[in-house]
């Protein structure tokens, strides 16, 4: 149809354990509150899949000391970008 623009978007509220932080020896609510803002940030502002992964697995870098740079984080971040653009 013309003259019609349908946009979606992506609010992220994962806690620390959702996004399977060092929870047990660090306090990570924080951590995750900001993570989930800035890869919220990246997802919509995206033009695909692969480049909302890239981007946001920096701002997992920056959290490893979290242990948002593992494997588990990186699995979850691939669950919400299939939900968010489809496999």
């Amino acid at each position: 149809m013309r003259n019609v623009i349908i946009k979606k978007a992506i609010t992220l509220e994962l806690t620390a354990n959702d996004w399977d932080l060092y929870t047990s020896t660090l306090d990570c609510k924080t951590a995750a509150k900001v993570i989930n803002v800035e890869i919220a940030a990246i997802i919509n502002a995206a033009p695909n899949k692969d480049a909302a992964y890239l981007e946001a697995c920096k701002v997992l870098e920056l959290y490893s000391d979290f242990g948002a740079n593992d494997t588990e984080p990186r699995y979850v971040l691939r669950n919400i970008l299939a939900e968010f653009f489809g496999d």
